[in-house]
């Protein structure tokens, strides 16, 4: 089969007709609308859409805008523009000429962002944004872990005589601010981590937990550290205790070892009402398959003692020892 190459058209065959030409600014003002005229919306949404159907609705006239608080909006497009987008200034109260917000997008995107912006959260010059999902995200950086186990000597007996196993506890500290991805590095987005972190942290760790070997509390309160400053420190979780104060002591020290303190406001404690039934010190067994099983325990009281420290890279398989007990481990120069 032979294909025929066909000559590149002429510019005279590619002129429009007479009526070509206001066809297709018709259709390039009907993409950039959508089919809705503004003016007429706009009226209506100033006016709170009189006549709607308030027998099915939330809103009444009344309670819709009151007088003196109709919205307004100014015209940012320059008369030439060519992207088919528009520009506004909205103001949801014209007699309130310092707070306002810009809007771009069509007619029908114009339409949307102010329907959100009145009744879905959405914010104005001087008002905050909603903070919901806007935490910075804890995963990607590197982890430090930190192990705790009940001694030997200090185990707890069952009704039969026996021993529980021992009593453990882990908590993991984020190094924000520094990374292993060598993409991540050289866009500045984050500091590529160097041995001399690293043993700058163990060396911390041994201080803080090792030196004399920390001794957590566990108990059945749960004291919590969170916010927006927990998140930007790399810590937000919890621990169960006995106090609250025991619970800010673990987290400080934790703090301490990137030179941090803790904010105070970001603490919580939260008990329950019967600890003893809902927590036993026994624990509770139940009849399964015709035998005896035993549930493991809910928040055992215990004293966990530091046990090691550990690094977690996100792009290497195994964990980096740090800490031993009292005894730095990390071998890196």
């Amino acid at each position: 089969m032979v294909i025929k190459k066909q000559p590149a058209p002429k510019p005279e065959n590619l002129k429009l007709t007479n009526e070509e030409p206001s066809l297709l600014l018709a259709i390039q003002e009907l993409i950039r609308t959508g089919g809705v005229d503004w003016d007429e919306w706009w009226n209506e949404w100033e006016d709170g859409i009189p006549g709607r159907n308030e027998s099915i609705s939330n809103y009444k006239i009344v309670d819709w805008r009151k007088q003196g608080e109709k919205p307004r909006y100014i015209e940012l497009t320059l008369g030439d523009s060519k992207s088919g987008i528009r520009h506004i200034e909205y103001f949801k109260n014209k007699k309130d000429k310092k707070n306002s917000i810009i809007l771009s997008g069509t007619t029908l995107q114009l339409i949307q962002h102010i329907v959100q912006l009145e009744y879905a959260g959405g914010s104005t010059a001087n008002e905050s944004l909603s903070a919901k999902n806007s935490k910075p995200p804890l995963k990607g950086f590197p982890a430090i872990e930190l192990y705790f186990q009940q001694r030997n000597s200090q185990l707890d007996k069952k009704p039969d005589g026996s021993f529980y196993p021992p009593a453990e506890g882990t908590k993991i500290i984020r190094c924000v601010g520094f990374t292993d991805d060598t993409v991540i590095a050289a866009k500045g987005l984050a500091e590529m981590i160097k041995t001399s972190d690293i043993r700058r942290w163990a060396n911390a760790i041994a201080v803080e937990f090792g030196s004399p070997l920390y001794e957590w509390n566990k108990g059945v309160a749960c004291v919590s550290y969170s916010g927006q400053i927990a998140r930007l420190q790399g810590l937000e979780g919890y621990a169960y205790c006995n106090t609250l104060g025991e619970g800010v002591e673990l987290f400080t020290k934790m703090l301490k070892i990137f030179k941090q303190i803790p904010d105070e406001l970001g603490f919580n404690i939260s008990k329950n009402s019967k600890p003893n039934l809902k927590f036993p010190g026994d624990a509770p067994k139940t009849l399964l398959l015709g035998e005896q099983w035993e549930k493991p325990r809910n928040r055992p009281v215990a004293t966990v003692v530091f046990d090691r420290a550990t690094l977690r890279l996100p792009l290497m398989t195994k964990p980096i020892q740090l800490v031993k007990g009292s005894v730095v481990t990390y071998s890196g120069d």
